[in-house]
């Protein structure tokens, strides 16, 4: 009888272990899931924090690139205006163009320089807005003459006053531009390049431009002796022209275009007025020498030396 108690209380005992087990293993269990769990989401969270952190970096690293490239860009686009400015304060025979458009009117000033075995021979047209009269001048510099029309019945007429050799503005507004490009991007001015007009552009208001350094491609030049003709009272008119945004105008805001090929520059430079409206566009370059203007050159010389014997006999 005693021995059947106890073997009741041992099976007893035993079936309260399994089930006390089995609820261990239970809670074990869905500790172990809820541990699983928790520490899936943390991966889950961990790995997203990852993921952008290296997507950030990723962006920042392209940036730097970016930047990188760009500076690189720059410092060879500086390099490349200062030797196009070098190689045209050396230049000979250079034919510089303007062409200035507004309210749909056009005028047009260009220089073209001719050697002569007694010196240089400055051949200067200019053509005013909505006029059909072309005002041309030749000059070595002792003597000026000039023309309404030199294609037409028009008489010469010497100039006894200022002598556009002491003016020299065509010139002095191109290497202004020079000056200027090279101020903006030493400065630090964002630009971008234009696939379709392959060309480099960069927008900037009165504040942006305002303190720009013009000189600050002088010590870079090695011609730069060679500028003391063109540093004249039109050069400062013409710095501070390129700087300004006219009142009476309405201009708010500029776009400035150029490229640099072969050592030579080309520069256009458009205002806008608050409303977005295209109100004035000028742009400058140097034309490269061709056959016809080689052969242009002995017409105009001769005709320069007409002109002079007729004046003085000699």
């Amino acid at each position: 009888m005693v021995r059947k108690k106890i073997l009741a209380v041992l099976v007893y005992v035993l079936a309260c272990c399994v089930f006390v087990s089995a609820c261990s293993f239970t809670v074990k269990e869905e500790t172990e899931q809820s541990s699983e769990k928790k520490s899936g989401k943390k991966k889950k969270s961990k790995d997203k924090k990852e993921k952008k952190e290296s997507t950030e970096s990723e962006e920042e690293t392209e940036k730097e690139s970016e930047k990188a490239e760009q500076d690189t860009e720059r410092e060879a686009l500086k390099e490349q205006i200062v030797e196009a400015l070098d190689t045209f304060l050396l230049e000979k025979e250079p034919i510089i163009y303007l062409n200035i458009e507004s309210d749909g009117k056009k005028a047009v000033l260009s220089e073209s320089r001719f050697e002569m075995d007694t010196g240089t021979l400055y051949f200067v047209s200019m053509q005013n807005f909505g006029s059909e009269d072309v005002m041309t001048l030749l000059t070595d510099g002792d003597v000026e003459y000039s023309t309404k029309n030199h294609f037409g019945d028009t008489p010469w007429e010497k100039n006894e006053e200022e002598k556009y050799t002491q003016q020299l503005v065509v010139s002095i507004n191109y290497i202004v531009d020079m000056k200027f490009v090279y101020a903006a991007l030493d400065a630090g001015l964002d630009y971008t390049y234009l696939q379709d007009e392959k060309v480099y552009m960069f927008e900037a208001d009165r504040d942006m431009i305002s303190g720009l350094d013009m000189n600050a491609i002088v010590p870079k030049l090695k011609n730069a002796d060679k500028l003391s003709p063109y540093n004249n009272r039109y050069s400062t008119q013409n710095e501070l022209s390129i700087k300004s945004f006219p009142e009476e105008m309405g201009i708010v805001l500029k776009k400035y275009k150029f490229t640099v090929s072969d050592n030579k520059f080309e520069f256009t430079e458009i205002l806008y007025d608050k409303g977005g409206k295209e109100i004035k566009k000028m742009n400058a370059l140097q034309l490269k020498i061709s056959p016809y203007s080689e052969e242009n050159k002995g017409d105009m010389v001769e005709m320069f030396k007409d002109l002079k014997r007729q004046d003085t006999g000699n």
